[in-house]
């Protein structure tokens, strides 16, 4: 179990340690993330590359490739404990496409431009995530959420909808793809 209050550079997986590349820095942790959604990418394929860009080793090397993806899943949550029998909610970031949104978040709940900086624990980078307020940014989450809950836009989100369509085109396959492939590696069944 990993604890909230440090910034784990290595993690414990089928009995190895296994070092996080670049010490955990965010980029190289959105980069698998990444890998994760790539739909032109076989499941085998996504699993392989986010574990490759993720750790400094080579997965061919690790004991057990399965709990090495679980452990890497657990740094991804940023160290939380979430129920195992929470309901599942919809994907409403695409590190991506979101990409420039969450900097310019981040940067202003630091400070500081984060893209300069020559490293930043993806813990950090994630307490600094979960801060940030109103922008544009929680205007994109907010109008995917009631989208997926299936509730009406006002007239001012639906403008935003219309005016940033470049938001709103997440592709659906890859996100089934993805959840498909965790549920599949916790020994759940993936829905049709």
């Amino acid at each position: 179990m990993l604890s909230a209050y440090s910034l784990p550079e290595t993690l414990e997986a089928g009995g190895q340690t296994l070092a996080v590349r670049s010490r955990g820095d965010w980029r190289v942790v959105i980069d698998a993330m990444i890998a994760l959604g790539d739909p032109e990418l076989k499941e085998s394929e996504r699993a392989y590359a986010a574990l490759n860009i993720f750790y400094a080793e080579d997965p061919g090397t690790f004991k057990d490739p399965e709990a090495a993806f679980r452990a890497m899943s657990e740094f991804m949550d940023a160290g939380s404990q979430e129920a195992e029998n929470a309901p599942k909610r919809p994907k409403l970031i695409d590190w991506e496409t979101d990409g420039a949104l969450v900097v310019s978040g981040v940067n202003k709940v630091l400070g500081q431009e984060i893209r300069a900086l020559p490293y930043m624990h993806w813990w950090t980078f994630m307490a600094a995530y979960m801060g940030i307020g109103e922008g544009a940014l929680s205007t994109v989450v907010g109008i995917r959420d009631k989208l997926a809950r299936g509730r009406k836009l006002d007239k001012t989100e639906k403008d935003f909808r219309r005016d940033n369509p470049q938001y709103f085109q997440m592709d659906r396959k890859a996100l089934k793809a993805g959840r498909d492939m965790l549920l599949e590696l916790w020994g759940e069944e993936p829905s049709e």
